[in-house]
């Protein structure tokens, strides 16, 4: 090779991939007052339960939903006002 001889490549090119998404990702939460702690997780459990079987409906296998957080906490003061439930 002579010296001032530089060897080079050039490559364009464009490329184009398509794909149905199969992952999505979200966050559900339900909240739930009671007198204990229990009656509280029961309320909660029978809300997300209707949660779940909302998604079932429109093709979201249970295998496919993952719970990440549950978690109680001791109500200090004046109960709240009673929020009217909503559905799915």
């Amino acid at each position: 090779m002579r010296p001032n001889m530089q060897r080079t490549i050039t490559v364009t090119g464009t490329g184009v991939t398509r794909a149905e998404p199969d992952v999505g990702a979200f966050r559900i939460g339900v909240t739930s007052e009671g007198e204990t702690a229990r009656e509280a997780l029961a309320a909660n459990s029978a809300a997300m339960e209707r949660v779940l079987a909302a998604l079932e409906q429109v093709g979201v296998a249970r295998e496919d939903v993952q719970t990440s957080q549950v978690s109680t906490q001791r109500r200090h003061g004046e109960p709240r006002k009673a929020i009217p439930p909503t559905t799915a």
